[in-house]
């Protein structure tokens, strides 16, 4: 009988330790698979920074390009302002001499 209950004493440590194993062999495919998920998710995270950092980019190029463009236009519309201004001037000293030579026939 201590015999038999040495060998079922026995046969319950062996039990237990193949549990462990077991367990312990789950809980490193269980680290392995994580591990590997999260690996897909910080190269899925990684690409979309690199994708924002490529966004900006051409945000901050397409930016640079609207204030050239609009100092551009500020420029153009500025020269056209004084060319105008200047234009406008001339003829207002044309009409002042034709009035002024008018006068001087109608006095004649």
């Amino acid at each position: 009988t201590e015999c038999a209950s040495m060998l079922t004493h026995r046969n319950e440590l062996e039990a237990g330790l193949q549990a462990a194993r077991d367990s312990v062999i789950r809980a490193e495919v269980n680290a392995r698979d994580q591990t590997r998920a999260l690996g897909a998710q910080v190269e899925s995270l990684q690409a979309d920074v690199k994708g924002m950092a490529e966004e900006k980019s051409a945000l901050a190029e397409a930016k640079a390009r609207a204030e050239s463009e609009a100092r551009s236009v500020a420029t153009s519309a500025t020269e056209v302002a004084e060319a105008v201004g200047r234009r406008e001037a001339e003829h207002k000293h044309q009409l002042a001499e034709l009035a002024m030579h008018h006068a001087r026939v109608i006095e004649q």
